[in-house]
Parts: C-alpha cells; structure tokens; sequence
C-alpha cells in the first residue's frame, strides 16, 4: 500500500495542479467537504476507521462509495455540486483537492 499522498498521486497521473486540502472529523454524522472552485479529482485516504462517501446527496453508513480504514483512493469528481463523507466516531477522511 502506498503510504503518503506525495507516493500515490504521481502512480495515477490524476493531478495537474494542487489546489487545497482538509481532514474531516467523522463521528457518526455526515460531513460535507468544502470543495475548492475547479476541483476534478480528489485523493481520500481514510483514518482510524471505513470512511463512506456520496456524491450530490448525504452520505450515510450505507452509502456506496467505501474506503476502508488505512486505504488511499483517488476519486475523479468531474463537475459534482457536493462530497459528502460518513464514518464512525474516531474516523477521519483525509482530502487533497486537484484541478486539471
């Protein structure tokens, strides 16, 4: 498994241009990300536990997007109005945002 952000992006080639970053605190609620203007791809590593995530509406504990704790995944958004994450009490979701 690749360890940082800096190991996985360039795998992908799915980054042009950084654009902005944040960690979530999940604690059994959903948690809208704050998505940067521009953003086409994000990279979601999950921490302390699954992270759930849905796009355009609320994510909840059965919202397919899956990350399992400890993993890294990269997401292209396109044009989505809204990222919403779950997961439970000691959960983080970790975000990178990119433009294109």
């Amino acid at each position: 498994m690749t360890s940082t952000y800096g190991d996985f992006r360039p795998l992908l080639g799915i980054a042009r241009i950084y654009i902005g970053a944040e960690r979530l605190t999940l604690a059994g609620a959903a948690q809208a990300a704050t998505l940067p203007a521009g953003t086409t791809h994000i990279v979601l590593a999950s921490e302390g536990g699954d992270v759930r995530y849905a796009v355009n509406v609320v994510a909840t504990n059965a919202s397919p997007g899956y990350v399992a704790a400890g993993h890294i995944v990269p997401i292209r958004t396109g044009n989505i109005a809204s990222f919403s994450l779950y997961g439970a009490v000691g959960a983080y979701a970790n975000l990178m945002y990119y433009a294109e």
